[in-house]
């Protein structure tokens, strides 16, 4: 499921944020989210089991059960609260304008994170010379 799709019935708030939120970066549009149950998936974890024994011939292969191991990784929250700082009405601003743009921000912002997390590239290794 798209970003647009999840967001398409929260209000005309909620849908000028998302389109802010998919023209910040170009990797947004494409995301693909999924509806989940509880608070984390289920992963299977790598196995340590063993295996590639030498056996006799005509022997029978050694048992080698493996019981799969789960691990539930934590979910990542991207977002935050907009706090537009009442200041800027007590200074005669048009308050719609600041809070547009705090908006605006955060929308840019919350691209860029999706993105980062959507991406997470490995830090480059070294070659060391020894």
């Amino acid at each position: 499921m798209l970003l647009s799709e999840i967001s398409a019935g929260n209000g005309p708030l909620a849908v000028a944020t998302v389109d802010r939120v998919m023209r910040s970066h170009p990797l947004i549009p494409r995301l693909q989210f999924y509806p989940m149950v509880g608070n984390a998936d289920s992963v299977r974890k790598a196995s340590a089991a063993t295996g590639g024994t030498v056996r006799a011939l005509d022997a029978s292969y050694s048992d080698n059960i493996v019981t799969p191991a789960f691990a539930t990784p934590t979910l990542k929250i991207v977002g935050d609260e907009i706090k537009t700082d009442q200041a800027h009405e007590r200074r005669g601003r048009d308050i719609v304008s600041v809070r547009t743009n705090d908006l605006d921000t955060f929308a840019m912002r919350l691209a860029k994170s999706l993105a980062n997390y959507a991406v997470m590239a490995p830090a480059p290794r070294i070659n060391q010379q020894v």
